[in-house]
């Protein structure tokens, strides 16, 4: 885990005996292994909502009189924005590329999911962990996948209902998930992700320096 992670770094040390420094130390390790500022972040918030949980409800109880463990959380609020690789936005695929990623021989699964991300603009966690029954059809005689009820969504604004192009030919109807990307912790984007990027997508790309041409680059297609 990320907690782990950062022992690792600054050691097992008393909760109390926790600095500020020690975050700087997290986010210059994580750095020099060429992680990137969110991930250097994300490690350091981790610990610190640690911190945050014994500062507001852990007492030390070997005292007298009882008093908190610790009564700052020193990892609140630290600049580290100048550590690690900045974030990369991914781009849009060219219209080159697009003409070559889906002139590919692909497993029709693979294609399904490929249509669906480009022509729905759906995340690829949402179209992975996509089943029968979140897709339907309004009286109008509208397919449309529903994002709103009971759906693994990013955040509460992510709840939705998108329409399925007509274009899109899904296989018969049964129950279930539509794909078999493995899951974990409620996530199948990173193997679809792997999967369909080593297989689909770095043969389309321009070299080594079109690196930020990825699976989720067919959301910015649809978008652009």
């Amino acid at each position: 885990t990320r907690i782990e992670c950062c022992i690792d770094i600054i050691g097992d040390l008393p909760l109390d005996q926790v600095t500020a420094n020690h975050a700087f130390q997290i986010a210059e390790a994580l750095e020099k292994n060429g992680k990137a500022n969110a991930t250097i972040k994300s490690h350091v918030s981790a610990l610190s909502g640690l911190l945050k949980h014994v500062q507001l409800f852990e007492l030390n109880t070997e005292v007298i009189p009882v008093k908190p463990w610790l009564l700052v959380n020193p990892f609140y609020g630290l600049p580290l924005s100048k550590y690690g690789k900045p974030k990369k936005s991914f781009e849009a695929l060219s219209h080159d590329q697009l003409h070559r990623l889906f002139a590919q021989e692909m497993e029709p699964d693979d294609r399904l999911c490929l249509e669906l991300l480009i022509t729905t603009g759906c995340r690829l966690n949402e179209i992975a962990l996509l089943t029968w029954e979140q897709i339907k059809i309004d009286g109008a005689g509208i397919r449309y996948i529903d994002l709103a009820t009971n759906a693994l969504v990013k955040n509460k604004n992510s709840k939705r209902l998108v329409p399925i192009p007509h274009i899109i030919h899904l296989p018969k109807r049964t129950s279930g998930r539509l794909f078999d990307y493995k899951i974990k912790n409620n996530n199948a984007s990173n193997d679809a992700g792997d999967h369909l990027r080593n297989k689909y997508i770095y043969p389309i790309r321009n070299g080594p320096e079109d690196d930020r041409k990825t699976v989720h680059s067919l959301r910015h297609n649809l978008v652009g």
